[in-house]
């Protein structure tokens, strides 16, 4: 088996890092060009149109062109765990990115967080569709 150019390997790591960033601006500038133009081509959320009931990501794609705008608040209003937990997955991909660069593995999970996650995810899908305050406003709400 022939080895593998390390000087290679690192070109395609770094052509598939800003091929992501270029899809991921692209993604970007179509939900901001969709929404100022009044409408959004995608397609509704089919958990909500067959239950009537908000899953954990109803309300992400309107979250993410408030905070394209800076509107931090309406984002929050839209999706709060999404908002919430950005900077974390921000912060963890840009650490994913710089472990793989450097070459060095990335620290060991617990075992533990991948249930935590799970959990609040579940709690959260529930906690959204109770009918009373407080948890109606985890709802998506738009604010004039």
């Amino acid at each position: 088996m022939k080895p593998i150019n390390l000087a290679r390997r690192k070109h395609i790591f770094w052509a598939s890092a800003a091929a992501a960033l270029v899809i991921a601006a692209a993604g970007l500038w179509y939900i901001e060009q969709a929404y100022s133009r009044g409408g959004l081509a995608l397609p509704p959320c089919l958990f909500y149109t067959f239950t009537g009931l908000y899953c954990t990501g109803c309300g992400m794609t309107r979250a993410l062109h408030h905070i394209v705008n800076f509107r931090f608040y309406q984002a929050f209003r839209m999706n709060p765990l999404a908002v919430l937990s950005a900077p974390f997955l921000l912060w963890f991909t840009g650490l994913t990115i710089y472990r793989a660069a450097l070459r060095r593995p990335m620290p060991r999970m617990p075992t533990w967080v991948p249930w935590v996650i799970i959990a609040v995810i579940i709690v959260y899908t529930v906690a959204r569709n109770l009918p009373w305050a407080p948890f109606v406003w985890l709802a998506p709400t738009e604010i004039p």
